[in-house]
């Protein structure tokens, strides 16, 4: 298998790949003299992977919706009752208890 064309134009725009290396560098750095013990690596790296999937989440409500200009009017019910969210419930933040 050949690997990926790596040019100097390839790049990460979402920023995911950042948040989890900063995240993985964290967790080695934090408690170094664990870096041997398979389930502190394990916990590293769901933490690294889960902080990756914010940043890719954070980037997905500020981009996540076409221009003004070409969103529908009313949306069409489904008649499954499949609902979608409007833009203001999905850029909505509700606390979390």
């Amino acid at each position: 298998m050949e690997d990926a064309p790596i040019t100097p134009f390839t790049c990460d725009m979402s920023a995911s790949g950042d948040g989890i290396v900063a995240a993985l560098m964290r967790m080695l750095t934090v408690q170094p003299h664990l870096i041997t013990d398979r389930g502190y690596l394990e916990r590293s790296i769901k933490y690294a992977i889960d902080c990756g999937v914010i940043d890719q989440w954070l980037l997905g409500r500020t981009r996540g919706f076409p221009p003004r200009e070409d969103m529908e009017e009313e949306p069409v019910p489904d008649p499954n009752g499949i609902r979608s969210l409007t833009e203001k419930e999905f850029r909505t933040l509700w606390p979390v208890s």
